[in-house]
């Protein structure tokens, strides 16, 4: 181990930590060497006084020469912030700290937003937890002062402190930021810089500076990059020269199969195998990273993302041949398993110190972190046109025993054959178990006094993972991971797992019980939903000042919401928790089956939810798809009818342009803006009350398909042939509609009956918008809405022949 090494990772991670004790009332930074007692894993006073030196002076403008790791952590703060900026030391402060506000509000993919910190969305000042708390609020601080006190942060400090007694290990620590300091601001001095908005959280900032202070230490012993170019760029000698040379790399992995080796499998047993299966994904995910990352002998802090099957790792300058090993290596185990199913391809880019910096920030010069994050996702996609380059020939060698050979009845596949299993084969058999033990880690029927625990030594012995773990290929600094608690706390080392199962007396309930509890006809639904336009908001949402830090926060913010929140949401009701299946969530998207009604009210929540989180910015959007299957029903051909129902979901126009907004759910085909849902959910209350009624139970279903037929053709948009659209208003259908309700539903004092007002008040409404000629107006139009209302309270209302 290199002592220096290991201090310069602490100092870097700890350098601000003196904003936690100033904001406190504490005094100066100095007064942190009262807690260095508490870090068992720091064993010389050698050590302790790197790490000193660089929390108290890396703001200090002049260091001496020899004083290379402090000038390593004040360039790496330079460069995480994105611009030169002043020590809150060296501001006159008024004892006011501002609270973090929440990046999502500054999000905009038309121009850049000017928010004000008094009207922000901001953050309570709070330790991390699982739970509604990770929301910003509009007015979540006191209206006078919109600041947090010194008590708040007296109150972190010594939870915190008390923490520190049990850190023994770099990761530990690493989570012990990330636990008290997510919502808090990394820098409080906006009144002088004027429009500055403290919205970057302290753990990000620390998190992305010690992940530069360590590709510069190991761009230094590599001779990458010398102690003068540092000095130099601290002290603007030849800075342009300095700032243009190729320091770092970025790294991005793609896992591609993973749609089909997920749902590659029959619906028997089905829901024994997907959770294993989406969580095995995952975890390789996190898997390749850390094997890069300890390759490159690199912290934790480094990988800048993972999860969907992507992962960012930030490094010092390496060439193309060492990402080409990592990918051969990793393949070689998946395909000696799986065959070409799964692939890992690896790409990178160079970064110059000028890519971290704000006022350089230009895509037509292919300057900056967005550009760069876009650059290494492409150089990742060609590395996917040459998958298994390097098995040449060996890749079409026969595979297997050959003749008539057994097959297994989930995945179908020739695999070893386990007759103990039910004659599955190994891999369907460990994915198995890996799902009971998943279940078992947060079964609170079985986990005892133990709490619930991810016990990384049960997961190695697993067939389908043990190969990762042979040799020390990739190491855990942890054995053993705490699972949230009910109540969304959090106990270190923690690891915040996307697990949601239907358990009732300790045993998964399969996929015909959940359909069993559906409301009405007996069906199960699958939803898939995903975040609009994420490159977008990545490369272009927040402008130039889409830092390192910036990106950082964003991406760990959405982490939290679909790997923590969902989970949380789901295992917290008991609308939802034995009856949802939580198959995947994670990176921006999510994928849940359950009993088709539950799952239908979810998707609802979870949008309003996610709207809430990002601030209700409408530049930030999902979209959903869902659709019904019978139980027994294949469910990979299920998943991929609900990709195309969400797929419809992003076509999704309004009635006065053709042009793809999202922003949508569909279902039974029908795409609607979340904005019309809740006339949806009215239209189902009408439904239902005129369901009810056995003399209209027939008619009515009827008369929404007649309207619907007719309200299509009210409204249509055309191109006029010089690359405009108008809007065509064929009102007479609108009129037909009305005669139709009138004389067949007719009352003889000149009414209607009661089960159909309020389809005639609906009619009513969009004669009245189609009169103003207002456009606005008519966007809000759906035709949509009545028929996926009937739909739902139609369904609803079956019962069983």
């Amino acid at each position: 181990m290199n002592k220096e090494y290991e201090a310069l990772k602490i100092g870097a991670l700890l350098h601000d930590i003196g904003k936690l004790l100033e904001r406190g009332g504490y005094g100066e930074t100095t007064k942190f060497e009262e807690y260095f007692d508490k870090f068992g894993f720091i064993l010389s006073e050698k050590e302790k006084n790197v790490i000193k030196e660089i929390i108290g002076m890396h703001h200090c403008k002049n260091i001496k020469d020899n004083k290379c790791h402090i000038n390593i952590v004040k360039l790496a703060d330079w460069l995480s912030s994105g611009e030169r900026i002043l020590s809150e030391y060296e501001i006159e402060q008024k004892r006011e700290w501002q609270a973090l506000c929440s990046i999502f509000e500054e999000i905009s993919l038309s121009g850049e937003k000017n928010v004000k910190y008094d009207d922000a969305w901001k953050y309570n000042l709070i330790e991390l937890n699982i739970s509604k708390s990770i929301f910003p609020e509009k007015k979540c601080l006191d209206e006078e002062y919109n600041y947090c006190s010194d008590e708040d942060y007296k109150k972190l400090i010594k939870k915190f402190s008390n923490e520190l007694n049990n850190i023994d290990n770099f990761e530990k620590l690493y989570q012990l930021m990330h636990k008290y300091t997510w919502c808090m601001p990394s820098s409080t001095y906006w009144k002088e810089k004027g429009e500055y908005l403290p919205d970057v959280s302290l753990y990000d900032h620390s998190k992305t500076t010690c992940a530069i202070a360590c590709c510069l230490y190991k761009g230094l012993n590599n001779k990458i990059i010398d102690e003068n170019s540092i000095i130099n760029m601290l002290q603007s000698k030849e800075k342009d020269k300095e700032l243009n040379k190729n320091i770092f790399s970025l790294i991005h992995g793609d896992i591609s199969g993973v749609q089909d080796f997920i749902f590659n499998i029959t619906s028997k047993g089905a829901n024994k195998s997907l959770k294993g299966r989406s969580f095995y994904l995952d975890f390789l995910t996190e898997l390749c990273a850390k094997y890069v990352i300890q390759r490159l002998d690199l912290p934790i802090t480094n990988i800048l993302f993972y999860g969907g099957g992507h992962f960012y790792i930030l490094s010092y300058n390496i060439d193309s041949e060492r990402t080409l090993n990592f990918e051969r290596t990793i393949n070689d185990i998946l395909f000696e398993k799986f065959g070409a199913d799964l692939y890992v391809a690896i790409g990178k880019v160079d970064l110059r110190p000028i890519d971290f910096l704000m006022d350089y920030m230009d895509d037509n010069k292919k300057i900056g972190i967005p550009y760069k994050w876009k650059e290494s996702a492409e150089a990742t996609s060609k590395r996917k046109m040459r998958k298994f380059e390097h098995k040449g020939a060996d890749l079409f060698k026969p595979r297997g025993k050959g003749g008539h050979t057994e097959r297994c009845p989930i995945c179908r596949e020739e695999n070893k054959i386990l007759e103990s299993e039910g004659k599955k084969c190994i891999y369907c058999a460990s994915f198995e178990d890996l799902t009971k033990k998943l279940k078992d880690f947060g079964d609170e029927l079985k986990v005892g006094e133990r709490g619930r625990r991810f016990e990384i030594d049960e997961i190695k012995k697993l067939s389908v993972l043990k190969d990762f773990f042979e040799g020390n290929m990739v190491e855990f600094e942890n054995t053993t991971y705490n699972l949230p608690y009910e109540n969304g706390n959090l106990e270190i080392p923690y690891k915040i797992g996307a697990m949601a199962f239907p358990v009732v007396e300790g045993e998964l309930r399969d996929f015909s019980e959940l359909a069993e509890d559906s409301e009405g006809i007996k069906k199960l639904a699958i939803l898939k939903m995903d975040v609009d336009n994420l490159g977008k908001i990545i490369t272009k949402g927040l402008g130039k000042k889409a830092t390192i830090s910036r990106l950082s926060t964003l991406s760990s913010m959405l982490t939290l919401f679909f790997t923590g929140y969902i989970p949380y949401l789901i295992k917290s009701s008991d609308n939802y928790k034995n009856f949802i299946y939580l198959t995947y969530s994670g990176g921006d998207d999510t994928l849940i089956v359950g009993a088709w009604d539950k799952v239908w009210d979810l998707s609802k929540e979870i949008r309003e939810e996610f709207n809430e989180f990002v601030c209700e910015n409408e530049d930030i959007t999902l979209s959903a798809g869902i659709v019904l299957i019978n139980p027994k029903f294949e469910y990979r051909k299920g998943v991929y009818l609900a990709e195309e129902e969400l797929e419809r979901a992003k076509d999704n126009s309004t009635q006065t342009s053709n042009k793809k907004e999202k922003n949508s759910i569909c279902i039974f085909g029908y795409p609607i803006f979340w904005d019309n849902i809740n006339k949806v959910n009215e239209f189902e209350e009408n439904f239902k009350r005129a369901l009810e009624n056995k003399e209209s139970k027939r008619r009515i279903l009827h008369i929404s398909q007649r309207v619907f037929d007719n309200l299509r053709r009210v409204l249509k948009v055309r191109d006029d042939g010089k690359g405009n659209e108008e809007i065509i208003v064929k009102i007479p259908y609108l009129w037909r509609m009305k005669y139709y309700l009138y004389r067949n539903y007719g009352k003889s004092d000149g009414g209607l009956e009661d089960y159909v007002v309020f389809i005639d008040k609906y009619l009513n409404e969009i004669e009245e918008r189609i009169r103003e000629c207002n456009i606005d107006r008519l966007k809000e139009i759906s035709f949509n809405d009545i028929i996926i209302a009937s739909r739902i309270a139609e369904l609803k209302s079956r019962k069983r022949r």
